[in-house]
C-alpha cells in the first residue's frame, strides 16, 4: 500500500518537520508491539518468553514510546518545576517583606491612626489610607516586570519551531493575582490598626 500521510512531529517541537520516508521493509530487530494499559508486567514478561522462544542468544530491551518523547521535553520541564519552587518562594518572601513594611508604617503612623479616628474616619478609610500607600510600589514594580516578562517569555519561545501567542489578558490577569495577593497581605495589618483603640495610641509615647 502507498500513500502520503499528514505532516507529523517525530521529533522535538523545537525542530521543524522533515520530510519522512516510511518503506515497509522489514526490520529483525525492531519490533513495535502496542499494550493495554492495566496489565503491563505480565503483558511484558509475556513477551519476554514469547522472544525467548524465538532468539535466545540475544538479550531482550525495550522502552516505552512515551518514555521516549517525554526525553525530549525533560529538560523543559525541569525548568518548569524549578522555575515553579522558585516562583513561590519569590511569592513568599515578597509578602513576608510586604507584611514587615506594613507593621513598620503603622507603627510609625500610630498617633495619626489614632487621631484620624478620634476626628470621624470609618476604618474602612483607614485601611484604604495604608492600602494605597502601600500598595504603589507594587503596581510600580508590575508594571516594570510585564514587559521583562514578555521579553522572557519571547525568547524562550523562540526556541521552538511551533510557537503560540501570548494573548494580553494573561499579563492582566497576572498584574490582578499579584495585587489581590499584596492587598490580602496588607489589609491584614491595616485592619488590626484601624479596629485598635484610638486612646491607647493617643497615650503612648
Amino acid at each position: 500500500m502507498v500513500g502520503v500521510v499528514e505532516d507529523f512531529n517525530y521529533t522535538s517541537l523545537k525542530q521543524n518537520i522533515e520530510p519522512l520516508v516510511i518503506a515497509p521493509n522489514p526490520d529483525r530487530n525492531v519490533v513495535l508491539v502496542r499494550l493495554r494499559s492495566g496489565n503491563l508486567p505480565n503483558d511484558i514478561e509475556w513477551i519476554k518468553n514469547a522472544y525467548a522462544r524465538v532468539a535466545p542468544m540475544y538479550p531482550c530491551e525495550y522502552t516505552f514510546l512515551d518514555e521516549k518523547f517525554g526525553e525530549l521535553y525533560r529538560n523543559d520541564l525541569r525548568q518548569q518545576n524549578i522555575l515553579s519552587i522558585f516562583s513561590g518562594l519569590a511569592i513568599l518572601i515578597a509578602c513576608l517583606g510586604l507584611f514587615g513594611l506594613t507593621s513598620f508604617t503603622v507603627t510609625k503612623r500610630t498617633r495619626e491612626i489614632g487621631v484620624r479616628k478620634v476626628l470621624g474616619s470609618s476604618v474602612q478609610n483607614i485601611i484604604l489610607l495604608l492600602s494605597k500607600e502601600l500598595l504603589r510600589p507594587v503596581l510600580v514594580a508590575t508594571l516594570i516586570a510585564i514587559p521583562v516578562a514578555y521579553a522572557v517569555m519571547h525568547n524562550w519561545l523562540e526556541n521552538f519551531a511551533f510557537r503560540t501567542g501570548m494573548p494580553w489578558w494573561i499579563f492582566v490577569l497576572s498584574a490582578c493575582i499579584t495585587v489581590a495577593i499584596a492587598l490580602c497581605t496588607v489589609t491584614i495589618k491595616a485592619t488590626k490598626a484601624a479596629l485598635a483603640n484610638p486612646t491607647k495610641s493617643l497615650r503612648g509615647d
